[in-house]
């Protein structure tokens, strides 16, 4: 007699359950309800071997009777693995539950601790409440601990401008508000002269005054360029800008930072937009790998203008020490200070970027003609410019800002989470 108890789609499902075959993506109440139907089909199989086992043995010879006691022997020792192999795919079953119910509790948590960052970041967008404001703009910090951010960071900006007495009520609307260059890291107001010129008032109650530059003052004179069939009156301030390169790489300020840009009075400057613009076009290694770099601002002319001047660190070290090698071989002393730096940056080899749009300036001709005393441009709208220039009046200059802030909100809301 022959007793067949080898079930093959039971042992397979003991066996796939043990080896957690196809089995860990379903649900804990599906898996035990396969374990209970795998239980009843043991029950059912074992109590139809042993009723079919007693009702045959009395029919059997001795002989007969010895060989299916054998044979019910190794179908008991099977019967006992399929038990152990059960209980094992029990025991799997529960640690695949207690880690399922981990990663649930690990996904609340981190859910909570996300929605708590955005209230937080929320309620920071928020006015304070019942915060005084300080009276005016506070001093720039330049403790040790900040000089080392500045230079590891690689869009950290020292902004200068040198301005006439008739541009004071503009920069002083600029400091009183941060816009402009008193929106940069640390910056530099110069003036022309022996006296400095207060444009402002610091939330400590001191004063915020230009430094002063003695020496020969700019002057006007006529010009040949952009094409001009007749020569024009031309501002020639290319000495008094060169003190202010050398004032500000002999004070050291300006080359802890990575980027040392020179802005006009009369430019709507924003030192977050040419930082986004930067970092959009992959230059935070400039610094690290010490390059040589400066800024053309008009396509149309190939030039960098006075609107804005950007040099690296160090394209700005290597001009201020080799300018004398410039000026021994220009008519500097006759130039407009942002053709004697162009032609010196091109002079001792240090390459260029294009600053594209970033800069919309109505001295930039879009065609080599003549450009004589232009208006700014009629609208500042487009959101990738940091420069817009010229603004000869306050209150133009205010309309041009306002504009650019506008812009720059609505782009945040449209694309919370910015990085600049």
């Amino acid at each position: 007699m022959t007793l067949h108890l080898g079930h093959p789609d039971l042992e397979d499902e003991s066996a796939a359950l043990v080896q957690g075959d196809d089995t860990s993506s379903e649900t804990p109440m599906l898996r035990r309800f396969r374990f209970g139907m795998l239980a009843i089909a043991m029950a059912l199989i074992v109590t139809a071997t042993v009723i079919n086992f007693r009702s045959s043995i009395v029919e059997l010879s001795s002989a007969a009777k010895d060989s299916t006691i054998q044979e019910f022997s190794t179908v008991d020792n099977r019967l006992q693995k399929l038990i152990h192999d059960l209980r094992e795919a029990m025991s799997i079953t529960k640690r695949m539950e207690a880690k399922e119910q981990k990663a649930q509790a690990a996904a609340k948590a981190a859910a909570k601790a996300a929605a708590k960052a955005v209230a937080a970041a929320k309620a920071a967008s928020q006015p304070a409440q019942n915060v005084t404001k300080p009276a005016g703009p506070v001093k720039p910090k330049f403790d040790n601990t900040t000089k080392q951010l500045i230079w590891k960071d690689p869009f950290s900006f020292f902004c200068f401008m040198l301005v006439v007495p008739s541009e004071l009520p503009m920069i002083q609307w600029q400091f009183k508000n941060g816009v402009g260059i008193f929106g940069c890291n640390n910056w530099a107001v110069y003036n022309s002269g022996s006296d400095s010129l207060k444009i402002g008032t610091y939330a400590d109650g001191s004063a915020a005054k230009t430094t002063p530059l003695p020496g020969p003052d700019a002057f006007f004179g006529k010009s040949y360029f952009w094409g001009c069939s007749r020569p024009q009156k031309y501002l020639m301030n290319a000495n008094v800008m060169v003190r202010a390169w050398e004032h500000a790489a002999g004070e050291g300020v300006a080359g802890m930072h990575s980027w040392i840009v020179k802005v006009d009075a009369d430019s709507v400057f924003s030192p977050a937009r040419l930082q986004r613009l930067f970092f959009q076009r992959g230059l935070d290694d400039v610094h690290l790998q010490h390059q040589r770099r400066y800024f053309k601002n008009c396509k149309a002319m190939n030039s960098m203008q006075g609107s804005v001047e950007i040099l690296s660190r160090d394209a700005f070290y290597y001009f201020t020490g080799k300018k004398v090698q410039c000026q021994q071989k220009m008519d500097w002393w006759h130039m407009g200070e942002d053709i004697f730096t162009f032609h010196c940056m091109q002079q001792l080899g240090v390459p260029a970027l294009d600053l594209d749009e970033g800069s919309i300036d109505s001295y930039c001709a879009k065609t080599k003609g003549c450009v004589d005393h232009p208006e700014g441009p009629k609208e500042c709208t487009n959101a990738n410019a940091a420069v817009f220039h010229p603004f000869k009046t306050l209150d133009k200059y205010k309309d041009c800002w306002k504009e650019m802030q506008e812009v720059d909100q609505r782009r945040v809301e449209i694309q919370p989470g910015l990085l600049y």
